[in-house]
């Protein structure tokens, strides 16, 4: 007996058979479901792609169901009506065009003291959260895992705040007070700690916490966020703290590591729901073959597809972008240019005048030439002007900043980029391409893939496209369904992880209310800097190394009383560093003074 052959969706809805049965499948899973099922979306991808006079018939029914109202879709159906009534009141309630779960998370922020949830990268929480720091009467805290977040950040309050009325900070200062009303700080979790020296100054009513999954980095960052929530909690107790994740099965792990009960006033919640569609490739390297692939076989079909044309090109050609996930030493070894030439071929020069201006900005930033005849012309900048992108961590700040402004403004085809992409930097692309694949590091794959699709304004259904080399098929498959959850355990609480001693009195100082606000010490440590030894030999030190003027003595090696000096400037500052070790009482060497 031959065995039934598999029903394959993607062949179906590209040969145009079936097409009704198809949509309804996923037209009464959006209804039911919402927005959640990666299947469905590939499915009305696909429809869209392959059928599209057959999905424009019911586009904005699509757009509806996914609680898209801010693109305004025309009310053509009954189930369209339903959901445009929803869209009516979520705007009479919260004064935005929100969608569902935009409003969800605002109604849990209202009414919580704290709040945990996790996203995917489409749900627009920034959107929410710009306009909570916006309409806040109080000081507001980002709490961000990196300077280039920072930056992003701070561009965006400022678009929507022009009031000299509101201090728009990097770092914690009390500064324009005959002015300022209040202050947003926006921080790294090393800059947090300078909030407790300011806390009777600072009138705190929220902390964001975003990108929060960095409490489970397995390293002493994440040791570091886990004790400014502590901190926090402690210092400010009647400011609403709240956590974002992107992918995260258990957002409550926030709340159960720093010991917050799950009540009314306390909770969290996953949301799943995506705004864009996203549908998924293979790529032959050798022959420079495409397939299509489902990530779920029992849905979409156990075989692949061949494609019948080249979904990079077909982005660049239509307008669109590519992000391709690089190692860094194919960056500096120039692999990309050829391994992509083909790709690079196709981008032509940029003639829009402030993507130009954007260029100039990195050529005076970098001081390259700017003529064909002179020695030096930075191969980046011509790369730039095609559109092409180089994004990884040895650019500095500034340079990289121009470059993410560069491609939020739609002038990037293609960005090669490296993991310094995955920090939650805001990007979209149209097609995303993983050149290299990290098996292990499953919530970066989920957030570089959650970068393809943009969604538009326009009143349609967007979707994307993410594109894995054939040999990774199977285990991208596996990290796409596979649930992520972070520790619910604390660094904090953690034992034996292997740190240095300091850090575990420094834990165990968070943990005690040990730990001094104003110097960001232990109480341990202050002590030993108050200690009669060290109030003795800071002033010798200082004695030996400064003039009565001010002016610095550098003791020099060619003169009799300055070699003593010398020497006693390096054993006092041995001892002094003993002496923060704790180890004062093992030394033997006595404090000298100056002849």
């Amino acid at each position: 007996m031959m065995a039934t052959k598999s029903r394959n969706r993607i062949a179906e809805i590209r040969e145009g058979r079936n097409l009704d049965e198809h949509f309804v499948y996923a037209r009464e899973r959006l209804f039911t479901e919402g927005s959640i099922n990666i299947s469905v979306l590939e499915i009305l991808s696909y429809l869209k792609l392959f059928q599209p006079g057959f999905f424009a018939e019911h586009e904005n029914d699509v757009v509806e169901m996914m609680g898209l109202f801010y693109k305004k879709p025309k009310v053509e159906s009954f189930i369209s009506l339903i959901f445009a009534d929803y869209g009516k009141y979520i705007q009479a309630e919260f004064g935005e065009e929100y969608t569902p779960v935009q409003a969800d998370i605002l109604k849990k922020i209202r009414k919580m003291q704290t709040f945990s949830f996790s996203a995917p990268t489409s749900t627009g929480k920034s959107f929410v959260f710009r306009n909570l720091i916006k309409d806040a009467d109080y000081d507001v805290v980002v709490i961000v895992p990196s300077r280039a977040l920072i930056n992003e950040y701070y561009d965006r309050v400022h678009e929507i705040i022009d009031d000299k009325a509101v201090n728009i900070l990097t770092f914690v200062d009390i500064i324009n007070i005959k002015r300022a009303k209040r202050n947003v700080f926006i921080l790294t979790p090393e800059r947090a700690r300078e909030l407790f020296k300011l806390k009777d100054k600072l009138n705190i009513g929220l902390v964001l916490f975003d990108e929060a999954q960095l409490s489970d980095e397995g390293s002493v960052r994440g040791l570091y966020f886990d004790s400014i929530v502590r901190r926090v909690q402690k210092a400010f107790p009647t400011a609403k703290c709240i956590f974002a994740h992107p992918f995260i099965a258990n957002p409550e792990a926030q709340l159960k590591k720093n010991h917050v009960d799950i009540d009314e006033n306390a909770g969290a919640l996953q949301y799943e729901q995506k705004n864009v569609g996203q549908i998924f490739y293979t790529h032959d390297t050798s022959s420079g073959v495409f397939h299509h692939f489902g990530i779920d076989k029992s849905v979409m079909g156990e075989r692949k597809i061949k494609a019948r044309f080249d979904p990079m090109e077909k982005a660049i050609k239509g307008g669109g972008s590519i992000l391709i996930y690089v190692p860094k030493q194919h960056i500096y070894n120039e692999q990309v240019y050829s391994g992509f030439k083909k790709y690079i071929d196709l981008c032509q020069p940029i003639s829009d005048p402030e993507a130009l201006e954007l260029v100039e900005k990195m050529r005076d930033y970098v001081g390259a030439s700017n003529g064909k005849n002179e020695n030096y012309i930075s191969k980046t900048l011509e790369y730039l002007k095609r559109g092409i992108v180089l994004h990884h961590g040895s650019i500095p700040l500034r340079a990289r900043l121009i470059l993410e402004h560069f491609t939020q403004q739609g002038f990037c085809r293609i960005c090669f980029a490296t993991s310094t992409l995955e920090q939650g930097i805001n990007m979209p692309f149209d097609v995303v391409y993983l050149d290299r694949f990290e098996r292990s590091k499953p919530l970066s794959v989920k957030n570089l893939i959650g970068r393809a699709g943009r969604s538009t304004l326009n009143d349609i259904f967007d979707f994307g496209a993410a594109i894995v080399k054939k040999d990774n098929i199977s285990p991208f498959r596996s990290v796409i369904k596979k649930p992520e959850n972070i520790s619910e355990k604390s660094h904090l609480d953690k034992e034996n992880e292997g740190l240095d001693p300091k850090y575990e009195e420094f834990k165990e100082a968070i943990k005690t209310d040990q730990f001094n606000d104003e110097y960001n010490l232990t109480n341990n440590d202050v002590e030993k800097l108050a200690s009669d030894d060290i109030t003795e030999i800071i002033p010798t030190l200082l004695d030996i190394m400064f003039n009565e003027d001010g002016s610095l003595i550098y003791p020099r090696w060619d003169n009799n009383e300055e070699v003593n000096d010398r020497k006693a400037m390096y054993q006092d500052f041995y001892s002094l560093y003993q002496m923060y070790l704790g180890l004062a009482e093992q030394s033997k060497n006595p404090v000298t003074t100056r002849v």
